[in-house]
């Protein structure tokens, strides 16, 4: 049996997270018989994490062309990382 090592890197932010959670508010847009540019976007996981612990998967907002708008990025931009965490798991892949 083969197994994969993950990499993750955990940043802990800081900050006013206003920006952020207004950018995460916004609905992704429905595509409407646009014509769209053909990328690739990496796009990183976005964890929130209350008082508590208790954490939530968020989904970036998208555009018609299932891109992430760029408020998010912009927002994420304007906090400043407090830590970081290298995380190394193991998974089998099948």
């Amino acid at each position: 049996m083969t197994t994969v090592e993950s990499i993750v890197t955990k940043e802990h932010l800081s900050g006013d997270y206003t920006a952020l959670l207004a950018a995460l508010a916004e609905p992704s847009d429905r595509a409407h018989n646009v014509s769209c540019l053909d990328f690739a976007e990496l796009v990183p996981e976005l964890w929130l994490v209350n008082a508590d612990g208790q954490a939530i998967k968020v989904q970036w907002p998208l555009d018609g062309c299932e891109h992430s708008k760029p408020d998010t990025a912009k927002a994420l931009a304007g906090l400043t990382v407090t830590d970081t965490t290298t995380l190394v798991g193991k998974t089998n892949p099948w």
